[in-house]
C-alpha cells in the first residue's frame, strides 16, 4: 500500500528562495512542504543550507492538506506525534531556529510522514561572534527576451503634377485679296439702243416696222466715227478721275 501511495504522490516541488529578510546575522529560507520521493530528501536539503542560530524556515503549504509538528529525534524516527514540542496547524508556518543543536519536523497528518516522507532532521550550528552571515544562494533567473520592433516603412506618395494640355493654334488660310479695280479702267458704255420704247404689259401698240439699214459709211466716215468714240471714252475716264 505504501508503494501505491508513493506512486500517487511522487511529485515534489522544492524551491529555495534566498533570504528576503536577511539581516547581518540571520537568514530566512523558504521551503515548499509537500510529499517527497525518499525518506532523507528534506534532511539532505537542510544539511546543504548550513543553518545557524537565528535563521528561519518559512514552510509553504496549505493547512487543508498539511501541517508542521516539531518533535525530538526519537519521535521523528518513528513518525510519532504523541509528544509534540510545538504544532503549527496554520498555513505557511515560520519557524525560527533560536538555539544550536537538533531540530526535527514532520507532517502530523496520517501517513504523510511514514509514506509521504515528510520528515526533516536539522542540526543548527552556533553563530560565531563577528562571523559573516551564511552565504545565500542566488537563484539564476532566466533572461527575459525583449522583442525588437522592426520599424515599418510607410511609402510616401509624391503627387505627380498634372500638365495642362497646350493648345496649338491652327493657322487659318487667308483668302487671297482681289486686286482693287483701277480707277482708270471704265467699262465701255453700252451702245445706244436702236429700238424704240417698249410698250408696257398688256398694251398693244401699233405694229412697228424696222426701217432699212443705212448704207455703210465710206472709209473717211468710218475714221471720223472711231475718233468720236475714242474722244467719248477719254472724256468719261476724266470725269471718273475727278469724282475720285
Amino acid at each position: 500500500m505504501a508503494t501505491g501511495f508513493k506512486a500517487s504522490c511522487l511529485l515534489v516541488a522544492l524551491i529555495v528562495v534566498p533570504g528576503i529578510f536577511q539581516s547581518a546575522s540571520a537568514k530566512t529560507v523558504s521551503l515548499i512542504w509537500t510529499f517527497a520521493d525518499n525518506k532523507t530528501f528534506y534532511t539532505e536539503w537542510a544539511a546543504a543550507q548550513h543553518f545557524q542560530v537565528g535563521d528561519r524556515i518559512a514552510f509553504k503549504y496549505d493547512s487543508m492538506e498539511h501541517d508542521v509538528v516539531q518533535l525530538d529525534r526519537t519521535d521523528v524516527a518513528t513518525c510519532s506525534t504523541d509528544n509534540p514540542i510545538r504544532e503549527h496547524e496554520e498555513s505557511n508556518a515560520n519557524v525560527t531556529l533560536d538555539r544550536e543543536g537538533y531540530f526535527g519536523f514532520i507532517c502530523g497528518r496520517p501517513r504523510h510522514c511514514p509514506e509521504g516522507y515528510m520528515l526533516m532532521n536539522i542540526v543548527v550550528a552556533a553563530l560565531t561572534p563577528g562571523a559573516s552571515p551564511s552565504p545565500v544562494p542566488v537563484p539564476v533567473l532566466a533572461p527575459v527576451l525583449t522583442p525588437v520592433l522592426t520599424p515599418v516603412l510607410t511609402p510616401v506618395l509624391t503627387p505627380v503634377p498634372v500638365l495642362a494640355p497646350v493648345l496649338t493654334p491652327i493657322p487659318v488660310p487667308t483668302p487671297p485679296r482681289s486686286p482693287a479695280p483701277s480707277p482708270f479702267l471704265v467699262p465701255p458704255a453700252p451702245p445706244p439702243s436702236v429700238l424704240g420704247p417698249v410698250p408696257g404689259p398688256g398694251v398693244l401698240g401699233p405694229p412697228t416696222t424696222t426701217p432699212p439699214s443705212p448704207p455703210s459709211p465710206s472709209g473717211s466716215d468710218g475714221a471720223i466715227l472711231r475718233a468720236t468714240v475714242i474722244v467719248m471714252v477719254l472724256v468719261a475716264a476724266c470725269n471718273a478721275a475727278l469724282l475720285l
